[in-house]
């Protein structure tokens, strides 16, 4: 379940018949996470007085014993009598406390050191946080856990402590982006061709010292990993630090993920002890798109990431991107006029055969595979990939990404003529494209319509200039025929 921790409604008291008159109280403790305490000092504890005397509990004994922690310049002193104190040089800063502890945690982890009490954080109701209470623990100074890796907090229960638990206000938090094609920033979308490379960016914020922290993604279907793409930084802002890859674990293929995902980078815990709390982790990595990718708007590629931590491997916030992929098509027409028909009649023919290629502006020339998959781009004009009408008029272009494209007819239907000039047609990034019209022979009811014609019909040797010579001859044969009878009779007229 994804969620964040909010502050505590509900107590929980955790009996540990102990027989002690001490207690802990962790304030909104995370349900469904242990919680452990450790009691490395016993505690002589003068209630009038206010006074406190430590020695060392039996089973941490080997812990102080080590030069680095009671030794000269370390973080306690245990006098002759086996009293501890804190060394003031060193541990006046709570940073260094912190060490310290986490020092303790590791020994104890380590050395399989016996826990005083553990419990799980549960809630009656819905709570995602409770105000835990271990009660009737003896006097002692308490080193306390929890499975998320973050708490890790030292105190006296003389007679009470009290500890925040300040995975409430900051869990480990995840943020995916993924590049877009103008100016190369990352957003939460793009647009892209089939066949290109994606890179994503995913920054992980996490809480000091946390455990068990793995971030999982899930690539869309028709996206496939770039497994040698990946590159790992941390720092406040990215690319401060490149993180040596013995430091995180990657896995891939959802045969191998512990959630089916696509891939999994599991951090080394001793690596991330020791990084500020300012800091943030810094993934990236590439993805390739292939032609089953899902195409149109209503229809984007969600890749999906997220985080756990913890022993209960609670689940993080996930974070989202969209990647878009478009299509196009063309139809390719003739106007045919029935003049039968009082008043003549003009229909739409759809015409096949006709060939067409696209191009952009940088002198690049799409190629395409015997579908109509994108396939990439070529210098030569040569080359390019031509696409032909079916018998339903359509061409249909797919796996493109926004822009402006040039469409240039290569060949027209016989007996038509190519169209004179390309058409210019504007995909935008939510694939609205501004050349469409209305076309019902269209699956989608839209496409760039084309139309062709044919060339004016050049006179048949039986046709009407055959004719022309035919009604000319007769009249000049009709003449001579008159004038010589008239010739004729004016002779008979002369002799007479």
């Amino acid at each position: 379940m994804w969620g964040v921790v909010h502050a505590a409604t509900e107590t929980q008291e955790v009996d540990t018949n102990l027989g002690g008159e001490g207690s802990i109280t962790i304030t909104d403790a995370v349900v469904g996470e242990t919680y452990t305490v450790y009691r490395m000092l016993d505690v002589t504890y003068n209630a009038q007085s206010g006074a406190y005397s430590y020695t060392v509990n039996s089973d941490w004994a080997s812990f102080f014993a080590q030069n680095s922690i009671s030794g000269t310049g370390g973080y306690v002193v245990i006098d002759t009598n086996g009293h501890v104190s804190w060394n003031g040089v060193t541990t006046s800063s709570g940073t260094i406390a912190a060490q310290f502890a986490s020092l303790a945690l590791a020994y104890a982890e380590e050395n399989n050191i016996s826990y005083t009490y553990q419990t799980v954080a549960t809630t009656t109701g819905n709570e995602t946080a409770v105000d835990l209470t271990f009660t009737e623990l003896p006097y002692g100074y308490y080193l306390v856990d929890s499975s998320l890796g973050a708490l890790c907090a030292l105190d006296s229960t003389t007679p009470s402590a009290s500890v925040a638990d300040k995975n409430t206000s900051y869990v480990p938090t995840v943020e995916k982006e993924v590049k877009e094609d103008n100016g190369g920033n990352f957003g939460q979308s793009n647009v892209a061709n089939f066949e290109e490379d994606v890179e994503f960016e995913i920054v992980i914020t996490y809480p000091y010292n946390m455990s068990n922290l793995i971030l999982h993604d899930t690539l869309p279907s028709g996206f496939t990993l770039n497994a040698d793409s990946f590159s790992l930084y941390y720092g406040t802002v990215s690319g401060d630090y490149t993180i040596d890859s013995t430091y995180y674990t990657i896995t891939t293929g959802t045969a191998y993920t512990s959630c089916g995902c696509s891939f999994e980078v599991a951090f080394d815990e001793d690596w991330l002890a020791t990084l500020a709390q300012a800091n943030k982790i810094y993934v990236y990595y590439t993805a390739h798109v292939e032609e089953t990718a899902s195409v149109g708007y209503t229809t984007p590629n969600v890749n999906t990431t997220w985080v756990t931590y913890g022993n209960s491997n609670t689940e993080s916030e996930p974070s989202t991107t969209n990647t878009y992929i478009y299509d196009l098509y063309v139809y390719k027409y003739a106007s045919v006029t029935d003049n039968t028909q009082n008043p003549p009649v003009t229909t739409e023919t759809a015409l096949a055969g006709a060939s067409f290629i696209l191009s952009v502006s940088t002198g690049e020339y799409a190629t395409f595979d015997s579908n109509g998959n994108f396939t990439g781009w070529t210098s030569n004009s040569a080359s390019a990939t031509a696409l032909t009408s079916d018998s339903d008029g359509l061409i249909h272009f797919t796996g493109l990404d926004s822009g402006t494209y040039y469409l240039t007819e290569t060949e027209a239907p016989a007996g038509y003529t190519k169209a004179a000039s390309y058409a210019t047609i504007t995909i935008s990034d939510n694939g609205d494209v501004d050349a469409y019209v209305s076309c019902s022979a269209s699956p989608t009811g839209y496409a760039v319509t084309v139309e062709n014609s044919t060339s004016s019909k050049m006179p048949s040797t039986g046709g009407i200039g055959t004719t022309i010579f035919y009604i000319v001859g007769g009249v000049l044969v009709v003449g001579a025929v008159v004038l010589l009878i008239t010739k004729k009779r004016m002779k008979s007229d002369n002799d007479k």
